[in-house]
């Protein structure tokens, strides 16, 4: 509840702390993630309700999109990082083409 009032109030991470410890919790630890997005940035894009814009933080995740990002591109805000890649288990079967017979091999005697 009180992460809720503080992201309400457009707090920076120094003015979170007091009020976490008001409300007899233990700060929150702060993530090397750039979660925060600056109470300024949050003003100007208050302004921008008809923008399709996004908050990116430093390693790509995307922190914050107005409705008409998201009507553009999709919910990019609940990526946590980079998806992993397909298991690889070898080069594709590929089914013979309709109307061909499988190889087949033969051996000869000499």
């Amino acid at each position: 509840m009180a992460a809720a009032i503080a992201r309400g109030l457009r707090l920076i991470p120094d003015e979170r702390e007091p009020l976490f410890l008001l409300r007899g919790h233990r700060t929150p630890h702060r993530h090397l993630r750039g979660e925060h997005v600056n109470p300024g940035l949050m003003r100007i894009l208050d302004r921008l309700q008809d923008t399709p814009a996004q908050v990116m933080g430093p390693l790509g995740e995307t922190l914050l999109q107005m409705p008409p990002a998201v009507a553009l591109l999709g919910e990019q805000t609940h990526y946590t990082g980079a998806p992993a890649p397909p298991p690889t288990a070898g080069p594709p079967i590929r089914p013979p083409a309709s109307g061909t017979s499988p190889p087949t091999t033969s051996s000869t005697a000499v």
